[in-house]
């Protein structure tokens, strides 16, 4: 192998390794902006045309209908805090393996304040595009915040 192409393929590396550390460290300071509700750092870390890809809905939704949500979890969840406890990056890619945690301390989508503390994982993925997050995918196991939040699940009469 020539001396140049060697280079250049070193070259190539550390430029990836940079763009991957610069996007780590993007998705570590949008948990800070989400977990401090700054929505006008929030608007920042974001491209335009956001989209936000959460559980099993096929249609994404954009950064203005995010924030009614989140400011609908943080009125709920006073102390809502993400813990990232594994992040990684592969190329525009960064995934996080992260726990949520907090204390319900008002209604929750009709559900009264139980005053439980809950805890349930999270996976994230941001695809990142000249320093800005493009697209979010989120997927967080929502069934053990609902028993934390005391609710059952029940099975659906079947009618014949």
């Amino acid at each position: 192998m020539e001396t140049a192409s060697i280079s250049d393929e070193l070259m190539n590396y550390r430029a990836r390794e940079v763009r991957e550390t610069k996007n780590i460290q993007l998705a570590r300071k949008l948990i800070k902006i989400l977990d401090t509700s700054d929505y006008e750092a929030m608007k920042m870390i974001f491209v335009e045309n956001f989209k936000l890809y959460w559980g099993s809905k096929d249609e994404p939704i954009s950064l203005q209908d995010f924030i009614p949500v989140h400011k609908m979890f943080y009125s709920a969840f006073p102390d809502y805090t993400h813990t990232i406890e594994d992040i990684f990056a592969s190329g525009n890619y960064t995934v996080a393996r992260i726990l949520l945690t907090a204390t319900h301390k008002n209604e929750f989508q009709g559900i009264p304040p139980t005053h439980n503390k809950i805890a349930y994982k999270s996976i994230q993925i941001l695809e990142i595009h000249e320093d800005k997050v493009k697209n979010a995918y989120i997927v967080e196991d929502e069934m053990t915040m609902m028993q934390q939040l005391e609710m059952e699940l029940k099975m659906r009469e079947v009618i014949e």
